[in-house]
């Protein structure tokens, strides 16, 4: 499963702004879902775009993981 961006966040990474986005999103270019957009479907409609170098995007998903982690042991 493609990891779901914020349209701001997505906005900041490509370097366009959330009303461009926003157009390809009414165009049909750019799928979204409740507001978010696939990180897969972003990098199709930007090619150059490296959200490995990103070190905010991978901290992020650290911190949602270890969050998802102890809810997990909490429960048990």
């Amino acid at each position: 499963m493609s990891q779901l961006l914020t349209l701001s966040r997505a906005a900041r990474l490509v370097g366009a702004s959330r009303v461009a986005l926003q157009l390809k999103i009414r165009s049909g270019e750019l799928p979204s879902f409740d507001g978010m957009v696939s990180a897969d479907d972003l990098l199709r409609l930007y090619p150059n775009l490296k959200l490995e170098e990103d070190g905010g995007f991978e901290q992020v998903m650290q911190i949602k993981e270890r969050a998802f982690g102890r809810r997990v042991r909490e429960r048990m």
